[in-house]
C-alpha cells in the first residue's frame, strides 16, 4: 500500500501547533509565537489561549493575534507558504 505524505506546504490546512500556524502566517517565529501565547495575546474563536502546545484546525477556527494588552486583535490570514506576511 501507498501512503499518501504530507508536504510542509500543506500544514497550513490541517490540524497543527498554534505556534506552528503563526510561524508559517509570518506573524512571529515559533518561540516567539510561545511567548505571545503565554502573554495571552493569541486567541482563537474568541477564546484567549493560555496553553502552549495548543492546537488549531485552520480550516474551521480563526485565529487572532495582538502585539501587546494595549493593542487591538488582528485575524490571522492562512497564508500559502510561497505568500507568507506578516499581519501584525
Amino acid at each position: 500500500h501507498s501512503f499518501p505524505t504530507r508536504r510542509s506546504s500543506d500544514l497550513i490546512m490541517a490540524i497543527i501547533r498554534l505556534n506552528h500556524f503563526l510561524a508559517l502566517s509570518g506573524v512571529a517565529s515559533r518561540r516567539s509565537a510561545d511567548t505571545l501565547i503565554a502573554e495571552k495575546n493569541v486567541k482563537v474563536d474568541e477564546k484567549v489561549i493560555k496553553e502552549l502546545g495548543t492546537k488549531v484546525d485552520t480550516e474551521k477556527q480563526k485565529v487572532f493575534v495582538r502585539k501587546d494588552k494595549d493593542s487591538q486583535w488582528r485575524l490571522v490570514e492562512q497564508v500559502q507558504e510561497k505568500d507568507r506576511k506578516s499581519v501584525v
